[in-house]
């Protein structure tokens, strides 16, 4: 089964509001100045990226269901 793939102006969304919203939140409860809490942000940011780097179906790879059973 393959999942549907996210056009890329969907995944730069996705990666701005995760900053933005975790930057705020770290803002929120209590870092000392706006870079620390950015930093956050930036670590977010990055495990977001790779989460959708790694979830997203390769191009050119065959779909599992259309190369069908196997002959063995």
């Amino acid at each position: 089964m393959r999942s549907p793939s996210l056009s890329l102006p969907v995944k730069a969304a996705i990666l701005v509001v995760v900053f933005v919203v975790v930057t705020a939140i770290a803002s929120l409860i209590g870092t000392k100045n706006l870079g620390t809490a950015a930093t956050f942000g930036q670590v977010a940011f990055g495990i977001t990226l790779v989460a959708l780097i790694l979830l997203s179906p390769r191009q050119g790879a065959p779909d599992a269901d259309a190369v069908g059973p196997s002959t063995r």
